[in-house]
């Protein structure tokens, strides 16, 4: 038994013998074959597909320093906190400054930079908790460690499992 084809025009479905379409294997003479009959096919509907990371961050990015433009700046007043040895903002204490500083072109690339050298220490920390977790779980000691923690836990009071 042949196999059979089918495409949708209108609402009437056109079945067609694979020994009509010149045995095709491939969708690709299908489609061909089905033009030349003067039978449009559906096409798929494109998915909208979310942009890369990087992409969504630079929006964020240049969104903000548009609204430098459009919102004036202002501050609180702060006070210094003998206790703590801090300042402390006050929060009824808010004014408008006089001078409007935009963040300009070129403030906006050296912002990347200068946002990577003030957070140095939170990537770093982040790289090396992450190599060490991601290290623990492709030697399989993480699920080792869960494993006999779940075990001892059976046998022993449930108040003295070490919980991660």
């Amino acid at each position: 038994m042949q196999k059979q084809y089918f495409a949708i025009v209108g609402c009437k479905y056109i079945w067609l013998m694979r020994s009509a379409l010149n045995q095709l294997p491939s969708p690709g003479r299908y489609y061909l074959f089905m033009e030349k009959k003067g039978i449009k096919m559906k096409e798929k509907k494109k998915h909208f597909e979310m942009p890369h990371v990087l992409i969504v961050l630079l929006l964020i990015m240049l969104a903000v320093a548009l609204l430098t433009y459009i919102v004036p700046s202002g501050a609180f007043e702060r006070v210094y906190d003998a206790e703590t040895d801090r300042e402390i903002v006050q929060p009824d204490k808010f004014f408008f400054l006089d001078e409007k500083d935009p963040i300009g072109f070129l403030d906006f690339f050296q912002a990347i930079y200068q946002g990577f050298v003030e957070g140095a220490d939170i990537i770093a920390g982040l790289l090396i908790t992450c190599g060490v977790l991601n290290f623990l779980e492709e030697t399989g000691t993480f699920v080792q460690v869960l494993q006999k923690s779940w075990e001892l836990r059976k046998e022993t009071a449930p108040l003295s499992w070490v919980s991660f």
